[in-house]
């Protein structure tokens, strides 16, 4: 029986890239009604195409820790207490969101491209709202807005990230391409 190793070196390669493209997009921001507008959703996207799922979601989850361990990596700096922001939920989130987009077939069509990515968005969204909604009942002791959180935590970046879901879809075909040639 032929041992393959999970984690490869060419796979750590490119773990250690996302993180690094993870936090330059987190410093490419437009702040918008408390949440910033960042990079970091399109490189996940494309970590979540490129890379395989247990090695999107490992990305992500040292992208998290590092800057839980106070690395200033996030949009708005690091350190544990990032954690009780309302974009920590977004960064959660995107655990899940590269980790499902990978599962799907990397040589599919375009269109199937986009339409998986928007499915990461929805669940990106789905994890921000919810943890917003439970930090402001629990922690912050406020009512509950549901619609403002929607509106103003979702809603408002919806544009622009379905011109994510387009780009990184086209992004991901032509690097895809080369790592078939190049990988060991």
């Amino acid at each position: 029986m032929k041992y393959k190793k999970l984690f490869s070196t060419f796979d750590i390669i490119l773990s250690g890239l996302f993180i690094a493209l993870f936090t330059i997009g987190a410093y490419v921001r437009i702040p918008v009604f408390g949440v910033p507008f960042t990079l970091q959703l399109f490189f996940v996207l494309l970590a979540g195409q490129i890379l395989k799922w247990y090695m999107a979601a490992f990305t992500v989850i040292s992208y998290i820790i590092l800057g839980l361990l106070g690395l200033p990596v996030f949009a708005g700096g690091g350190g544990v207490g990032y954690a009780l922001t309302p974009s920590f939920g977004y960064l959660l989130g995107f655990v899940l969101c590269a980790a499902t987009i990978s599962l799907f077939p990397k040589n599919i069509s375009l269109t199937k491209l986009i339409f998986k990515n928007i499915l990461g968005v929805i669940l990106v969204y789905a994890f921000a709202i919810i943890y917003t909604c439970l930090l402001n009942v629990f922690y912050f002791n406020k009512p509950l807005d549901f619609w403002y959180i929607l509106l103003s935590g979702c809603l408002i970046f919806l544009p622009t990230d379905i011109i994510f879901c387009v780009i990184s879809a086209v992004f991901s075909k032509r690097i895809n391409s080369v790592l078939i040639k190049i990988q060991p």
